[in-house]
């Protein structure tokens, strides 16, 4: 997760008077209900939120965070749970394949869209490994990260197709194509690095993020350079093979088109905290990226 952090890091970056003498008011507590994250600025969940209406959410939230970490929007959480589902649904995506809305405003709203739901995950990422919280909140924003990559590699490619010739194969573009697609290795072994944090994230957390991964990885994988699909493919057959979660091992076996192994590791695997600092960095890095080759050539 820490190299996902790093690669995403370098893609993108009341108040009121009273009458003399008149006590002042308590300050708000933090957010419980629905009701009280929508009067601290995040938008309403009942609806489709836009990239803006993402990136308000993100603004609002780090407020809240800094006035009380454990009071971002949960999981399932009867209180707050309408927000958090709302911040990872895949509905949300619905306009990136809409061909009434122009490509330039589909890739334009991808990108900005990719750039809250990364400082999302560094929200809920300090939490979760200081305080043990938000397992499943940081891996449902990680498995949101991949659903959106994928759905922005066949913008980009649209997009690169309508250049003419010249443009499209100007070293500065291919070069930045190639720079995306290692960016996305380094996202996509990131969160398969995270799968071996049983102990951080808990079992749960774990098998429902290898079971969000496992239907886009397809459409992932062969966006790769040949060299890094070789090597997250070798670290899915390891998964596959010896992780000691049954989810883990079925969902990765299905992408690969193999048995699922019924050998279980007892060992924990993997570096915790480098791991998801990776991620996140890795996708701020796809961002800039992206950023660059859309807008510069």
């Amino acid at each position: 997760m820490v190299r996902f952090l790093r690669a995403a890091a370098l893609v993108l970056s009341v108040a009121a008077a009273v009458a003399p003498l008149a006590a002042a008011p308590d300050a708000p507590g933090p957010p419980r209900s629905v009701a009280d994250y929508v009067a601290r600025g995040v938008p309403p969940p009942d609806r489709a939120w836009s990239a803006p209406n993402l990136q308000a959410a993100a603004s609002a939230l780090q407020k809240v965070k800094a006035e009380s970490p454990r009071a971002l929007p949960r999981r399932g959480s009867p209180e707050s749970g309408a927000v958090f589902a709302r911040m990872v649904d895949p509905a949300n995506l619905a306009v990136l394949r809409d061909p009434k809305v122009e490509l330039s405003a589909r890739l334009g709203d991808s990108l900005e869209r990719l750039t809250a739901l990364n400082q999302l995950v560094q929200l809920y990422f300090e939490p979760a490994i200081r305080h043990k919280l938000y397992a499943s909140e940081v891996t449902g924003l990680i498995a949101c990260q991949l659903d959106l990559m994928a759905g922005i590699f066949p913008l980009m490619e649209e997009f690169l197709a309508s250049l003419p010739p010249e443009e499209r194969e100007t070293p500065a573009r291919q070069s930045g194509l190639a720079k995306v697609r290692r960016g996305l290795s380094m996202m996509i072994t990131g969160a398969l690095t995270t799968l071996n944090e049983t102990g951080q994230y808990g079992s749960d957390a774990v098998g429902e993020l290898a079971e969000r991964m496992a239907p886009v990885l397809p459409a992932l994988l062969p966006r790769l350079e040949a060299g890094d699909r070789d090597t997250c493919t070798a670290q899915m057959r390891q998964l596959a093979d010896g992780h000691p979660d049954g989810r883990v091992r079925r969902a990765l076996a299905a992408v690969l088109g193999i048995p699922p192994s019924e050998r279980r590791d007892a060992e924990e695997l993997g570096r915790q905290v480098g791991q998801v600092v990776g991620y996140v960095m890795a996708a701020a890095v796809v961002i800039w990226l992206l950023v660059r080759m859309v807008r510069r050539g």
